[in-house]
Parts: structure tokens; sequence; C-alpha cells
């Protein structure tokens, strides 16, 4: 069995906990599987944390827009003719 699918290749790892006391623990994500190093509280590595995060803003923005289209749609018909 291949280092990097027991350890994953880094890229997920929390650099920044390592200063931490408890910040150099082995972890595994709850999303995709893959361990990495981080706080022992840790449940997501840190690629699948950006990657949600992008989900999240990309769905704000989404909801702007449609938010957006409603008050449009909701002005024109207030101010429509009777």
């Amino acid at each position: 069995m291949e280092v990097d699918k027991i350890f994953g290749d880094g890229s997920g790892d929390w650099l920044e906990d390592a200063q931490y006391p408890n910040g150099n623990y082995t972890c595994k994500c709850s999303i995709c599987g893959q361990t990495f190093i981080g706080h022992k509280r840790r449940v997501v590595c840190k690629v699948c944390a950006e990657e949600e995060t992008t989900v999240n803003k990309r769905r704000y923005y989404e909801l702007l827009e449609i938010e957006d289209k409603y008050n449009k749609l909701n002005d024109w018909y207030w101010s429509r003719p009777k």
C-alpha cells in the first residue's frame, strides 16, 4: 500500500495548527476520508474546508441574484398600471 493512500499528500494538512499543543494529530476527513495533520478536534481537511467555503460563496451569490430578480419583478408588478 502506498504511503500517499494512507497519509495523503499533505495538501489537506492544517499547518497553522502545528504551533498549538494539540495541533499535530493525525485526523481523518469526514468528507473525503483522507488523513491529514491538524488539531485533534478537526474533522475536515483543509482541501474540503476550502471547497465547502467556495460552494457556500457560490450559493450566496446565486441567492443574491434570485433576490434581485424577485425585487425587480415585485417592483414591476406594483408599479404597473391597474
